[in-house]
């Protein structure tokens, strides 16, 4: 399975398109959903700041428990087996700006039945964390947006920390798509 993209080199840029593809065998071409389509969509924005003392990297820096944090909870009736997520975190654009080129990742841990939702994962190498759900992109940081997708327990908790690899102090937009829908807070 592939996924074609057509794009323009300059954002804004809009215009009609043709594809055309060519194969020596059989091939079916049609058009997928947007991301999240048909998905429960919560917007998030919040920053990393020095003053709140939430700029603080990756687990390198020896203070990623201090990255804003979000507890997740999927219901525990649902008609359905699980609950479906994508979360991807970008650098907001100032006014007028393009985003910064932070390195950004999203990675999501399960906490334990019964455990407290107001504290976050300790990843440093001496503490204790909860067990790694999902992250994006492997746990590699990434520039401009990290995205990550995972099937949630029904009945469970999980805490979502978007971070940067160095500590540095920017605004950030959190999607979450979500189904069915779960519930989602802000911890930290």
């Amino acid at each position: 399975t592939y996924t074609m993209v057509p794009s323009t080199s300059a954002p804004g840029d809009v215009g009609p398109f043709v594809i055309s593809c060519y194969s020596a065998v059989p091939l079916l071409v049609k058009e997928i959903p947007v991301e999240g389509s048909g998905m429960h969509k919560m917007i998030i924005r919040g920053s990393w700041s020095r003053k709140a003392g939430t700029a603080v990297g990756c687990p390198n820096h020896g203070a990623y428990h201090k990255n804003p944090t979000y507890r997740l909870r999927t219901e525990i009736k649902s008609r359905y087996d699980s609950v479906g997520i994508i979360a991807r975190v970008h650098v907001a654009s100032p006014p007028g700006g393009s985003p910064g080129g932070a390195a950004l990742n999203v990675t999501l841990y399960l906490l334990p039945i019964g455990g407290d939702p107001q504290v976050p994962p300790d990843a440093s190498p001496a503490g204790p964390r909860p067990p790694v759900v999902a992250t994006s992109n492997g746990g590699i940081y990434e520039t401009e947006t990290a995205v990550l997708e995972a099937r949630l327990a029904n009945g469970r908790r999980y805490v979502l920390v978007p971070s940067t690899f160095d500590p540095v102090e920017v605004e950030f937009v959190l999607e979450v798509y979500s189904f069915p829908r779960c519930d989602i807070r802000q911890v930290q």
